[in-house]
Order: structure tokens, then sequence, then C-alpha cells
């Protein structure tokens, strides 16, 4: 409404306009504290259960991209969905790859980190 009543560019009500912007900002600013304070502080993840939905998760599929095949692992990842099964256990069932090269490629911290190596040739 401010800045429609400010004819001609002379701004007579931008002091208005700041005004209420500085209290909306104040106001947002006392509901971001007491959010944290009442909502969020103290929050603990638990561990156990992320990794569990991490492992189950069928994007985890797409690691395995490079070592199977996109059609392999696309199916690995629809059959993860569908039964609820961690990937890592389904690349066992329905793969030649061992354990080692599973677990590799499957390691959510290397999937994560900008500049972690996720090939095979060694290095991290």
């Amino acid at each position: 409404m401010g800045a429609q009543w400010g004819q001609l560019e002379l701004n007579t009500m931008l002091p208005m306009m700041g005004k209420n912007l500085f209290s909306s900002i104040r106001l947002l600013a006392a509901a971001a504290r007491m959010l944290a304070e009442k909502a969020i502080a103290g929050i603990v993840a638990n561990e156990e259960t992320c990794r569990g939905y991490v492992e189950i998760s069928p994007s985890m599929a797409t690691a395995l991209n490079p070592l199977i095949g996109y059609d392999k692992a696309a199916e690995i990842a629809k059959r993860s969905f569908k039964e609820r099964r961690p990937v890592r256990e389904l690349a066992r069932e329905m793969t030649k790859l061992d354990q080692k090269e599973i677990d590799r490629a499957l390691d959510p911290r290397r999937q994560t980190e900008p500049g972690l190596d996720l090939g095979g040739s060694g290095g991290g």
C-alpha cells in the first residue's frame, strides 16, 4: 500500500515502508529464535535408524552403475524399493561383485563428500 501512495516518485511513504519492514524482520527473527530454542535445540538423530534408511535407499544403487551397468543397478534399486531390503544385500545376491567392491561402492561417506575417489583405482 505504501508503494501505491508514493506518487510521482516523491517516496513520501518510504519511511512507513521501512518501519514496517524492520518490524517484520524483528518478528521473524524472534520467531526463528523461539523455534530454535523450543523445538530444535536438543534434537539428537538416531544414528542407527538413519543408517538403516540410507542402506534401503534405492538411490544407493546408482553407485553401482560403473561396476555392473545401469540396467542391473536399476533392477537392484527397483527390487530394493519394492522389498524394502538393503541395496548392499541385493548387490551380494544379484551380482558377482565381492564384498570389498560392494562396500567400497556403497560407502555413503564416499558418495556425499566431494573429492573422495569413487573409482576402484585406490586413493581417496
